[in-house]
């Protein structure tokens, strides 16, 4: 009988450890489940597009970052819209957060292209005035060629020469930014640049007569 007791005691000690475990994995598990679904949380554009709005470069890019590999939003174009336009922001401001901001924001551009209809994708200025999804992009042509511009008449011909460069990553198949690099480079006696740029216009429609006419 004392045998019988001791070996009912020890019974019931491993039941009551068997039932501990089962608890503490319970809620190892359910600890494993709360951090998956928070690992997967959905990245909020629209805080994305305050952070743009209020000049928080950074966290913005971070979101848009984790957009982009979030199911639900990777293959919207929205997404790309505004990545896009945050890294044109990041660039346009000199903001130190990025390797290579344009060649970003253009794929960025261009992958909403491929997505779906960007007709449909704008914003709005300061007065309401919508801007549309091609007008980002000729604005983002536009800023540096102007900054080139404004280094030409300024005759810092290097950093116009520079400067028109970064216009045609942006609209690669517009001619005017590549001769004015190449009257630029010119006027720089930078004789390598003038020519491939001057030999990209011609490639592109512009006649070898306009540019002597420069």
């Amino acid at each position: 009988k004392t045998m019988l007791t001791i070996v009912r005691i020890m019974m019931k000690i491993e039941v009551r450890n068997l039932t501990k475990m089962r608890s503490i994995l319970t809620l190892m598990l359910c600890g494993l489940v709360v951090f998956g679904l928070e690992a997967q949380k959905k990245p909020k554009l629209n805080v994305a597009e305050r952070e743009l709005k209020e000049g928080n470069y950074a966290a913005a890019r971070d979101i848009v970052d984790q957009a982009i590999d979030y199911d639900k939003l990777k293959d919207d174009p929205k997404t790309w819209f505004l990545r896009a336009r945050v890294f044109m922001s990041l660039d346009t401001a000199n903001a130190d957060l990025a390797d290579d901001p344009i060649g970003t924001a253009m794929e960025s551009f261009a992958k909403a292209q491929e997505l779906g209809d960007v007709t449909k994708l704008y914003t709005t200025d300061a007065v309401g005035l919508p801007i549309i999804f091609d007008q980002h992009i000729n604005n983002y042509w536009a800023y540096y060629f102007n900054v080139g511009a404004t280094a030409y008449g300024e005759q810092d011909f290097p950093t116009a020469v520079e400067n028109f460069q970064y216009a045609q990553r942006i609209l690669p198949d517009d001619s005017t930014a590549y001769t004015n690099a190449g009257l630029a480079a010119h006027n720089a006696q930078m004789w390598d640049e003038a020519e491939s740029n001057y030999e990209a216009a011609i490639e592109i429609g512009v006649t070898s007569q306009d540019i002597f006419n420069l």
